[in-house]
């Protein structure tokens, strides 16, 4: 009976009742528990969508006030400073440049040469004209005293002939009275009018022939006057080609290029140096051929150059498209500036449309190309994705067609790594 009486002892001690001070150490545990999930829980409602908002520091996003002014939509182009007056001295005749007087960068005035070319072929050329010119004026000269003494030979023996014809009608009037009174024959009265009538006709045909002599002299004259007048001119541009192949400056200017190398062989009509006159100057632009449709000449623009502003109009643009480009020419209100200076880069803003008074807000890098996309709204120290259309976008202000209001803070930075968020907090 032993084992019985030890099976009934540990039975007894597994049903002993639970110590109060444990139980009640075990209760207040589970209450913590339960209080400190709830806590949790209330806290992760409150407190969580703002810690899981996501945020931007202040300092690094650009913040503009929505106003309302003037807006200006333009076309942008990318401009190059270049002097109003730039001529190019091209070769008059196939030569070999002996001598560069003047490099890049050098002031030249009036009159004074820039290269020097071997003209020894040109110069003969001049002299040859020059002697050919003589000789036709020579020429010309002979002519003209060959119809002087062709026509006193003819005045001469016109007025012999008119003496004659003077006397045998004399003589013919006497005839006719003498065979009135039966004194002459009829034979002889007949002879005496033919005698004169044959006088009277060879005065007629010398005085003719005066006429057509000196009319044929004349025109031959005339054909050697253009004759004349052809070598003279010849003789002329030879003349002017010399003064070209000196390279002489036509006004006070600046050589902004030549030919690099003495000894150079060019060829008639390639150029030999450019000089401008940096008094003046106008800005040559490229744009996209995209915009080809409107652009005009007459059309308002900006130029910006560094930290100056300057406005002009399109002056000219040229009709062809080079590699996807169009090029233009922009006439300055200021072309003698003293910020313009050549070959300076210029931003240049080409105007074509405006609007007196619309709402409008910085330009800046949130501009996506789009005419309706999603900006950030500052507000109560957070900033709100909201949905704006877009109107004229000028050189540095955008329209906001509608969304927006005036007084109302927007972001214009670059926001595209927060456009899946609704709200940003700023820091």
């Amino acid at each position: 009976m032993p084992g019985r009486g030890t099976g009934v002892a540990v039975h007894l001690g597994m049903d002993r009742a639970i110590d109060p001070v444990f139980a009640s150490a075990q209760k207040r545990g589970r209450l913590t528990i339960a209080a400190a999930v709830a806590a949790l829980v209330v806290f992760a409602f409150t407190y969580g969508p703002s810690l899981l908002k996501p945020s931007v520091p202040r300092s690094r996003v650009r913040i503009e006030k929505v106003d309302r002014g003037p807006v200006e939509a333009s076309i942008a182009a990318y401009g190059t400073v270049t002097p109003d007056l730039e001529e190019v001295i091209a070769s008059p005749v196939d030569a070999r440049v002996t001598r560069i007087l003047k490099r890049a960068g050098d002031t030249v005035k009036t009159g004074q040469a820039i290269l020097e070319l071997d003209l020894a072929e040109s110069a003969l050329a001049f002299e040859r004209m020059g002697r050919e010119v003589a000789l036709k004026r020579n020429e010309q000269q002979r002519s003209r005293l060959d119809l002087r003494r062709v026509l006193a030979d003819l005045d001469s023996t016109t007025e012999a002939k008119r003496l004659e014809v003077e006397s045998l009608r004399a003589r013919l009037a006497q005839q006719t009275e003498l065979a009135a009174s039966g004194l002459v024959s009829r034979d002889g009265l007949r002879e005496a009018q033919l005698n004169e009538t044959r006088a009277a006709l060879e005065l007629n045909r010398l005085i003719a022939s005066r006429g057509i002599t000196e009319e044929m002299n004349q025109a031959q004259l005339e054909g050697m006057n253009l004759e004349l007048a052809t070598l003279e001119g010849q003789r002329r541009e030879a003349r002017r080609v010399l003064d070209l192949g000196s390279t002489r400056a036509t006004r006070d200017s600046v050589v902004t290029w030549t030919v690099t190398e003495a000894g150079a062989l060019v060829r008639r009509g390639e150029p030999l140096a450019r000089v401008s006159d940096l008094k003046s100057f106008r800005i040559e632009a490229t744009v996209s051929a995209v915009h080809g449709r409107a652009l005009r000449p007459g059309l308002e623009a900006l130029v910006r150059i560094g930290s100056v502003d300057l406005r002009g109009e399109v002056a000219t643009v040229e009709p062809t498209v080079r590699d996807g480009v169009m090029r233009l020419w922009i006439r300055l209100d200021q072309p003698t500036n003293a910020a313009l200076r050549p070959s300076l880069k210029a931003d240049v803003q080409i105007v074509t449309d405006r609007r007196a008074d619309a709402l409008r807000v910085a330009r800046g890098p949130f501009l996506m190309g789009e005419a309706s996309q999603d900006v950030f709204v500052v507000r109560d120290g957070s900033a709100f994705r909201t949905r704006v259309d877009l109107g004229l976008i000028g050189y540095d202000v955008v329209e906001i067609a509608r969304g927006l209001e005036a007084g109302d803070e927007m972001i214009v930075s670059d926001m595209t790594n927060y456009l899946h968020a609704r709200e940003l907090k700023l820091k």
